[in-house]
C-alpha cells in the first residue's frame, strides 16, 4: 500500500469537493490517503469520507481582502499582504516537510497549496489559476503575477490543470506562459463531485451560499432578505458543514439547509431549473458536469479570481453576473435566463480522473 499526502486549500468548499472523485479513486485503488486541510474544508472532507482517510489540520493562507472595500483602498496593504502570503507558504512548506518525515509518504498531491511539496517526494499540483489574478488584468500585472506564482509552481514535478487545451473555462489564468515551465503543465479536464441524474426538474431555484467569511455571511443575509420575491420552489444551501444537515422552511416555498451531503446535493442540483452561486472555478466544472445552462453568478467582493471568471464568461456571452452589492434577485434571474450557459462538450469527471491516474501512476 502506498501512502499519499493530499493537501487541499481551504478557501471556500470548492477545492475540497472537486477532489472527492480523485480521493475516492485512490482509496478504491488501495492507497492510504492522509488529507491535510483546515476549517470548513476539512470538516466537509471528514463528513464525506468518514474513517476511510486520516486527517491533519494544517492551516494554509489567510487574507483580509474579503471585505466590502473598493479595491483602490486595499492597494496600500498589498506589500504587507504579499509578505504575509510568502511567510504562510514558507510555514506550510516547513510543516509539510515535518509531516513527510514522520509519515513516510510516497507521494504528495496539492490542490492550490504552493508550499505542499518536498524535494525528495514526487509532488503534484492541481491548480487552474497558474497566473494569480489581480484587481485589474493588464499584461504587465499578469506577467508579474505569473512570475511570482512560478517561484512556487515550478518546484512541483507536474502541474495538473482541471481544464482543457485552450482553457475554455479558465481563460487567461492557465495558458500563454512566460515564466512557468510549460513542459510540466498537463490539462486533465474537469473535476466535479456531482453526478448527472435522470430526474424531474421540480426545483425552480437552487442557491448555493459559499466562500470565505465575512462575505459568505453577507451573501447569506442578502439572499434571505430577497428570496421571498422569487416565485416557485427554492432551496438554499448555506455551505456550513459544521451545522450538520439540518434545515428549516421559510415562507412555505423556501427550504434552507446548512449543508448537503453527496446524495442530497446531487438530487437538488440535478432538479434545479436555475442555479444561483458564486462563480468559483469548481462551480463552473459542476455546471459542465450536470449540463446546467440557466445560471446567475454573484462573485465574492474583492475576490479577483471570481470577479475575473464572472467577467470572462459574461463577456463571452455564457453566463450573466451581478455584484453582491447590486444583487436584486427578482430582477437578475430574469436577465440571467437570456444567457445560453456554458458550451457543453463531451466533458466528464470520470475521464478526467482516469487521465490524472494515468499521468501520475501510469494507468
Amino acid at each position: 500500500m502506498r501512502n499519499v499526502l493530499y493537501k487541499i486549500n481551504s478557501w471556500g468548499l470548492g477545492h475540497a469537493t472537486r477532489n472527492l472523485p480523485v480521493i475516492r479513486r485512490l482509496i478504491d485503488g488501495n492507497y492510504h490517503v492522509t488529507l491535510a486541510s483546515t476549517g470548513r474544508a476539512l470538516e466537509l472532507l471528514r463528513t464525506e469520507l468518514g474513517d476511510r482517510c486520516q486527517y491533519l489540520d494544517v492551516p494554509d493562507y489567510y487574507t483580509k481582502w474579503g471585505r466590502d472595500y473598493h479595491w483602490i483602498f486595499l492597494m496600500p496593504k498589498a506589500p504587507v499582504e504579499i509578505w504575509r502570503l510568502l511567510r504562510a507558504i514558507d510555514a506550510e512548506r516547513q510543516r509539510i516537510n515535518q509531516i513527510i518525515i514522520l509519515g513516510n509518504y510516497d507521494l504528495i498531491v496539492s490542490d492550490t497549496c504552493y508550499g505542499a511539496w518536498n524535494s525528495e517526494v514526487p509532488s503534484y499540483l492541481i491548480c487552474h489559476a497558474l497566473k494569480l489574478p489581480w484587481f485589474w488584468q493588464d499584461r504587465y500585472t499578469q506577467r508579474f503575477n505569473e512570475w511570482l506564482a512560478s517561484l512556487f509552481i515550478n518546484r512541483f514535478d507536474l502541474i495538473l490543470v482541471p481544464d482543457y487545451e485552450g482553457s475554455p473555462l479558465s481563460g487567461c489564468l492557465s495558458k500563454d506562459f512566460r515564466f512557468i515551465d510549460g513542459k510540466k503543465v498537463k490539462y486533465i479536464g474537469i473535476l466535479s463531485a456531482f453526478k448527472k441524474l435522470d430526474t424531474e426538474q421540480d426545483i425552480d431555484y437552487f442557491i448555493s451560499i459559499s466562500g470565505a467569511e465575512p462575505q459568505r455571511s453577507s451573501f447569506e443575509k442578502k439572499v434571505l432578505e430577497q428570496v421571498r420575491e422569487l416565485e416557485g420552489k427554492v432551496v438554499i444551501a448555506l455551505g456550513k458543514p459544521e451545522g450538520g444537515e439540518g434545515g428549516f422552511e421559510r415562507w412555505g416555498h423556501v427550504r434552507v439547509v446548512n449543508y448537503m451531503k453527496s446524495p442530497e446535493r446531487d438530487r437538488v442540483m440535478n432538479s434545479a431549473k436555475m442555479v444561483i452561486s458564486r462563480p468559483g472555478y469548481s462551480t463552473l466544472m459542476d455546471l459542465i458536469e450536470l449540463g446546467k445552462d440557466k445560471v446567475l453568478f454573484v462573485p465574492t467582493p474583492n475576490h479577483p479570481e471570481q470577479e475575473y471568471l464572472a467577467r470572462y464568461h459574461a463577456e463571452s456571452g455564457n453566463i450573466y453576473s451581478v455584484s453582491q452589492k447590486r444583487l436584486n434577485l427578482a430582477r437578475d434571474v430574469k436577465r440571467a435566463r437570456q444567457y445560453p450557459g456554458l458550451i457543453h462538450r463531451d466533458f466528464s469527471t470520470c475521464r478526467s480522473v482516469n487521465r490524472l491516474m494515468e499521468i501520475i501512476f501510469g494507468g
